[in-house]
């Protein structure tokens, strides 16, 4: 089930590329250069084509399921796992180390038991995931996420990377928004703050967030948010 496109580049050559068939986050498996002594002319003039046989071999994922009563993922707990596609963290979770899932570049679904108040408090380390992926918490994908009334602080890396989040509702209980938070949310387009302009302007907000360091730029903001 892996297609290959054809594509003219700069340089003088074309490139054949070979796609993981996962629809939510396809990536390149396999890249080649050609170049025009590689191509054959057809009858009609001016007409090229390339034919290869690419035999790609995809390993079966794993999924990895953190026993319950774990209280604490360690740094670079499972770095460099190739296979892993899938990871189920249990409530009873309360930190993540730094590069705990570095390199494991196929790691595409997060699963959280807990509930969404005991995300938040989760401390992650630098790096604890390296890819974009979905995130799950009590078994709901995490899209339209809304910060519950109350919550003063969103922790360092709390959904860097999450490619599922398309926006976030924002109380005005939340005086700081660590680093790094909502880094790298390559659909995050919309911001819902639930105080006005001038309360915004206080929040403590941490490197990395680029939508959020400057909302005139990137993701739509709306301010005095009531949900309606």
């Amino acid at each position: 089930n892996l297609e290959w496109t054809e594509h003219y580049g700069s340089g003088g050559h074309f490139h054949v590329e070979v796609y993981d068939p996962d629809p939510e986050f396809p990536h390149i498996l396999y890249f080649e250069p050609v170049y025009y002594s590689a191509l054959k002319q057809s009858i009609e003039d001016g007409v090229y084509y390339f034919s290869k046989t690419i035999d790609i071999t995809i390993e079966k994922g794993e999924e990895l399921t953190i026993p319950e009563g774990v209280t604490s993922i360690g740094e670079q707990d499972f770095i460099n796992h190739p296979n892993l596609t899938s990871v189920t963290i249990p409530a009873s979770v309360t930190s993540i180390g730094e590069n705990a899932f570095f390199y494991c570049n196929r790691l595409r679904r997060v699963y959280f038991e807990g509930t969404l108040e005991q995300w938040l408090q989760i401390s992650f380390g630098s790096g604890w995931n390296t890819v974009l992926y979905h995130l799950y918490i009590g078994g709901t994908k995490v899209q339209d996420l809304v910060i519950p009334d109350g919550v003063t602080s969103i922790g360092d890396y709390t959904f860097r990377g999450c490619a599922s989040l398309t926006s976030v509702t924002i109380p005005a209980s939340v005086t700081s928004i660590g680093e790094h938070v909502f880094s790298v949310c390559n659909r995050f387009i919309t911001v819902n703050y639930c105080g006005s302009q001038e309360q915004w302007a206080e929040i403590s907000i941490g490197y990395g967030n680029y939508p959020l360091e400057n909302p005139l730029n990137e993701a739509t903001i709306n301010f005095n948010y009531t949900g309606k």
